[in-house]
């Protein structure tokens, strides 16, 4: 069985990464704790610090 990911080669680690946890749902988790907790779940400083360590 293939699975369609959309995944792009030659993207930053942190876009990857993001791209994943949207396919997966665990960006919906995130969310989820944001929306229970009232604190930022730092999905964007650790994508942006991803991008900056590992572009591609």
């Amino acid at each position: 069985m293939k699975v369609k990911t959309h995944l792009k080669a030659g993207k930053p680690l942190g876009d990857v990464v993001a791209d994943l946890t949207q396919v997966t749902g665990l960006d919906k988790v995130a969310h989820l704790y944001t929306d229970l907790t009232g604190k930022d779940c730092g999905c964007q400083a650790r994508q942006d610090a991803l991008n900056r360590l590992f572009s591609g």
